[in-house]
C-alpha cells in the first residue's frame, strides 16, 4: 500500500493522463516511493497488526518494530501471559510497570497494532515528491537534461536522483534502534 493515491499524485505532478498503462505505472512510482520511505524510517507507517517475538534485555522497556503503537493486544513473557495493567506504551516502546523484561532470546511475545490509519501529510507529500522524481526519469530521461544557450551552444547535465533532501524531513518518523 502507498502513502499517497494517484489523484493526489496527478494534482502535484500535473500529469493527468489516464490511460490504464500510465495509471499502472504511476502506481508503481507511488509504491516505490513508499518503499523508499519505509527503508528510510525503518518500518511501514501504515496501520497494521503485528505479532512479534523479541529478545528480553533485562531492563524495563523493549522497542517494538513499528510505531506509533496504538494497541497492545497481548504480551507473553517466557510463556506466561502478562496482565495489561503491568505494562504501558509511549507509542514506540513497551514498558513494564513492575520489574523488567528478563534477558532471553525471543522470550517476549507481543501482539499489537501500530501505524497510522490516516497518513500524516508530511509522509504523503514526501511520497508524492519522490514519485514525481521517478516520473521525471521516464521516457528515457534518466538523469540527463540539456539546456540550450542560444548562440553559445548547448550543455548537457547529468543529474543523479538524491532523495535525502525530502527524506530528512521525515526524521521524526525514523525508528531509532
Amino acid at each position: 500500500m502507498s502513502y499517497a493515491d494517484i489523484t493526489a499524485f496527478d494534482a502535484f505532478s500535473g500529469n493527468f493522463v489516464d490511460d490504464d498503462d500510465v495509471i499502472a505505472l504511476k502506481q508503481v512510482y507511488l509504491d516505490s516511493a513508499s518503499s523508499i520511505i519505509d527503508d528510510y524510517i525503518g518500518y511501514s507507517a501504515i496501520a497494521n497488526d503485528y505479532d512479534e517475538y523479541l529478545n528480553g534485555s533485562g531492563i524495563d522497556s523493549i522497542q517494538l518494530s513499528a510505531k506509533p503503537i496504538t494497541e497492545i493486544t497481548s504480551i507473553t513473557v517466557e510463556g506466561v501471559s502478562i496482565d495489561p495493567s503491568e505494562y504501558y506504551s509511549d507509542g514506540e516502546f513497551l514498558y513494564c510497570n513492575s520489574g523488567v523484561f528478563p534477558v532471553g532470546t525471543r522470550n517476549v511475545h507481543v501482539v499489537y497494532k501500530a501505524g497510522y490509519t490516516s497518513i500524516p501529510n508530511l509522509l504523503m507529500l514526501t511520497c508524492i515528491r519522490i514519485a514525481a522524481l521517478l516520473l521525471s526519469e521516464s521516457g528515457g530521461n534518466i538523469g540527463v537534461n540539456s539546456k540550450s544557450f542560444g548562440d553559445s551552444g548547448t550543455r548537457t547535465f547529468v543529474n543523479t536522483v538524491n532523495y535525502s533532501k525530502y527524506l530528512t524531513l521525515l526524521n521524526s518518523f525514523v525508528m531509532i534502534k
